[in-house]
């Protein structure tokens, strides 16, 4: 090798510098920017998975906050038509308390203070 680059028209000692300092450096530099290359690409390959890993459980947790949407609005229309049921029946009173000349309050809170129907 110090022979070839001597016959190119260098001197020996920068011949012995090139063969023995410049080649192993750009062997490195090579080596280096190899597996660099190596790394980004498994780097993004990783990037992907984990996107797609995160991607999955999101939709996972949207179909369950779906179902646990449903289940809670099931439930809170059995409570809604109760609680329209029990005001309904709350406003009867109050309209019958009226047509008869009695207070309202007596059939919201009864005689002795206590709300009607919540007993002591």
């Amino acid at each position: 090798m110090i022979a070839l680059l001597m016959g190119l028209g260098l001197a020996k000692r920068v011949a012995q510098v090139v063969a023995y300092v410049a080649v192993p450096l750009l062997v490195l530099l090579a080596l280096y920017l190899t597996l660099d290359a190596s790394g980004d690409s498994r780097f993004r390959a990783g990037r992907a998975q984990e996107n797609a890993a995160w991607k999955a459980a999101e939709d996972k947790l949207l179909r369950r906050a779906a179902t646990a949407t449903t289940e809670a609005d099931r439930n809170a229309l059995a409570q809604t038509v109760e609680h329209a049921a029990k005001v309904e029946e709350e406003k009867e009173k109050v309209d019958d308390a009226i047509a008869n000349g009695s207070s309202p309050f007596d059939v919201l809170f009864g005689s002795d203070g206590v709300q009607a129907g919540q007993g002591r």
